[in-house]
């Protein structure tokens, strides 16, 4: 039997802030049943853009420490809220256990990463990485449509089209200004024309670097991202 003292669950209704943030784990209280043990917690002022990761462990009375396997409950929180819940399987994990354990809940606050929520959320399942790759290589922002179901990446999509439209437009547009260049005969003339060719020159090369920094860049985010398909492989 798995037993936590009552002692613990009094001073487990404090709370637990992480060092260097302002967010805090409170209401924190622990419950045993004798097979498992359930240990509920509050998070407070987690920002927009950033997921807190919990992590919990248990200490016994002889100093070990126990880390659970059987563990189910969201340890991927993506917003502030209550009556979260973490939930080991005691029994499953060290069968025939007797004595106190005092459990240890632990937070870091990492940056938001979409792909990591819809893997947390179970959203990529069925989802492969080669599939999101060729796709993002036709279209930067392709491989996230498909990642994500249509919910995100149009974005980048239209920002790299809206990019390469325009760079192609301001080159031809600096082709007709140089032809007409050639084709003035007044120096005046010439003059303006050339003045005209060699600044939309420096348009057309700008949206044209610019527009494959985008398409270079997204290729690389999503390559960093491979991690959370491979924990996914299509049936």
């Amino acid at each position: 039997m798995i037993r936590i003292p009552i002692l613990w669950l009094t001073i487990a209704m404090g709370s637990f802030t992480c060092t260097g943030y302002a967010q805090t784990l409170t209401n924190i209280l622990a419950e045993s049943d004798g097979q498992r043990i359930v240990v509920k917690y509050d998070l407070e002022d987690l920002p927009s853009n950033s997921y807190a990761r919990i992590s919990l462990s248990f200490g016994t009375t002889q100093g070990q420490a126990l880390r659970p396997s059987s563990l189910n409950g969201n340890t991927l929180l993506k917003s502030s809220g209550q009556n979260n819940m973490l939930v080991w399987d005691a029994a499953r994990d060290i069968p025939g256990y007797v004595g106190y354990v005092e459990p240890i809940l632990q937070m870091d606050v990492v940056r938001f990463r979409y792909l990591e929520y819809l893997q947390n959320e179970g959203l990529l399942n069925n989802k492969s990485y080669g599939q999101a790759a060729w796709r993002n290589i036709l279209l930067p922002g392709l491989g996230m449509q498909y990642a994500s179901s249509g919910r995100k990446g149009r974005g980048q999509s239209w920002i790299f089209a809206g990019l390469l439209a325009s760079a192609v437009t301001t080159h031809l547009i600096t082709r007709s200004y140089y032809q007409e260049f050639e084709n003035t005969t007044g120096v005046a003339a010439s003059k303006a024309a050339y003045t005209r060719a060699n600044n939309m020159h420096r348009v057309a090369w700008t949206l044209g670097v610019s527009a494959s920094l985008w398409y270079l860049t997204d290729q690389i985010s999503l390559s960093t991202q491979m991690r959370y398909f491979r924990r996914h492989k299509p049936k």
